[in-house]
């Protein structure tokens, strides 16, 4: 009876312990800018059908983590559209699991939350400096409301309540897009 106590103990820790390597070898790709490579470990973690209950919401953040770095990453943003939606699909299942997103603010996972509030900026811009005004308002917009789930979640380092710069340039952007009503509420 012992032995088998201990041997389960054993295993809990050796998942644990893999659990935790999985996460360094796609920090380390991570790093590297080897998002194929991320994206392929973090797939199979989440996917796993062994993944336990404690451990989904580690392998959540990992999958924001590394489809938002996707996202905002010039090179792989464009060649991955849909990464955006992937990490706040990750990031939205998270929050469910874990509403004061503790494990998020003290793993500096919401870099990826960053990444994807800076790659719709970037594309708002190149929408702007084009006046193609629908599409920036579009960009700018899903940044002002992902910008504010960070302010209102305390992932910034701002003290200020609300990103008045992309509030300011969402509500231009619709006006100038002829889109008045939503403008309005910009101003």
């Amino acid at each position: 009876m012992m032995k088998k106590i201990i041997l389960l103990i054993a295993f809990s820790f050796s998942l644990s312990y893999l659990m935790a390597q999985d996460g360094d070898v796609i920090a380390l790709y991570v790093q590297q800018k080897k998002f194929d490579k991320a994206k392929e470990e973090v797939d199979k973690m989440v996917n796993n059908p062994k993944l336990k209950e404690k451990d989904k919401p580690t392998a959540l953040l990992w999958k924001m983590y590394v489809y938002g770095q996707m996202y905002g990453d010039s090179a792989m943003g464009p060649q991955n559209p849909n990464a955006d939606a992937e990490a706040l699909d990750a990031f939205s299942q998270y929050q469910q699991i874990d509403p004061s997103l503790k494990q998020m603010k003290e793993g500096n996972f919401s870099n990826g939350l960053s990444s994807v509030y800076n790659g719709y900026i970037v594309r708002g811009n190149e929408y702007w400096k084009n006046k193609t005004w629908d599409s920036a308002f579009k960009y700018f917009s899903k940044a002002e409301r992902l910008g504010q789930v960070m302010i209102d979640n305390k992932m910034t380092q701002s003290t200020s309540t609300i990103d008045t710069t992309m509030v300011l340039f969402t509500g231009v952007a619709a006006q100038n897009s002829k889109q008045i009503d939503s403008a309005a509420k910009y101003y």
